[in-house]
């Protein structure tokens, strides 16, 4: 195997051969355009600029940083508190975030938007590690786990799912309550609706493979039975739970999922991550070995 960094597609040469100077210019560039992004798009962080006697046009580089207020942790909390999620410090509208990292703390964060990051590979390849090799990770962050990381498009077909079928079960138009809540060690989300409901009998059934509740009073209704079952299988996979009740027939159903936060899933979560990694490598060592032949 060829390990010349020019033989990889993350060695950039001109980057990492560049002399301090055009180095030292171009991290200027660049924080002053990251600090005036800020000052212009958030308004807490503009506030706080502000408030400090801070002229923008004096943040002229990296030897200015002395001069910008900190935000403390415990005063970041209460922002967010008190205008949540973020406190006013994103940069961008809600509806471009397409994730949302809760740090302990409580601490939201915005999560990135679409697209790869490459810096640690480029960062590893300068320093000579090469496609195949076995990278220990040994930073510690937070001193522990994230809280929790959900992945945005299977939550997306869980949310799809319990919406579709409460409204497909309910009567027109269909009147639907979401509730979030968050406990010590979980964060819980409602579904709840005002349709037929389902019986004691069959609430044990709905999320196996397959399963369909029929009801007399909406025959018309088809699906392949795998909504639920799908439903329960990306909980899982988060580590939570799902689970229905209903008073009966036509006094509507609540579906609670429990996700759990990160201090009641570390033990879990990193024995996880160990057979995931096992896996991955095994599949590494026969993906070499199919193309040494």
């Amino acid at each position: 195997m060829d390990r010349s960094p020019n033989q990889n597609q993350y060695f950039d040469k001109a980057l990492e051969t560049m002399g301090w100077e055009a180095r030292k210019s171009g991290l200027n560039r660049k924080f002053k355009t990251i600090f005036r992004h800020a000052f212009e798009y958030a308004g807490a962080y503009r506030e706080m600029v502000t408030m400090a006697g801070i002229d923008p046009s004096q943040i002229r580089g990296l030897g200015d940083i002395e001069k910008l207020p900190i935000l403390r942790m415990k005063d970041l909390v209460e922002r967010q508190k008190a205008s949540p999620p973020y406190g006013e410090l994103n940069t961008v509208g809600q509806e471009q975030i397409p994730r949302i990292y809760v740090n302990p703390g409580l601490i939201w964060q915005p999560g990135s938007r679409e697209s790869e990051d490459t810096s640690w590979a480029e960062a590893l390849c300068s320093a000579g590690f090469r496609r195949g090799d076995i990278l220990i990770n040994t930073f510690n962050y937070h001193q522990g786990l994230l809280a929790f990381m959900l992945d945005k498009n299977a939550m997306r077909i869980v949310v799809n799912n319990l919406f579709d079928n409460a409204i497909k079960y309910s009567p027109n138009p269909a009147k639907i309550m979401v509730v979030l809540s968050q406990g010590p060690k979980y964060c819980y989300i409602f579904f709840s609706d005002e349709g037929v409901g389902i019986s004691l009998k069959e609430q044990p059934r709905i999320f196996n493979k397959f399963e369909r509740i029929y009801n007399r009073d909406n025959p018309s209704v088809t699906g392949t039975g795998l909504g639920l079952y799908w439903v329960r299988q990306i909980i899982d996979a988060h580590g939570g739970t799902i689970s229905v009740s209903s008073k009966g027939q036509n006094k509507g159903a609540t579906f609670k999922i429990a996700l759990p936060i990160y201090r009641a899933t570390k033990k879990r979560y990193i024995n996880y991550l160990l057979k995931v990694t096992k896996r991955n490598m095994q599949s590494t060592d026969e993906e070499y070995e199919r193309e040494s032949v």
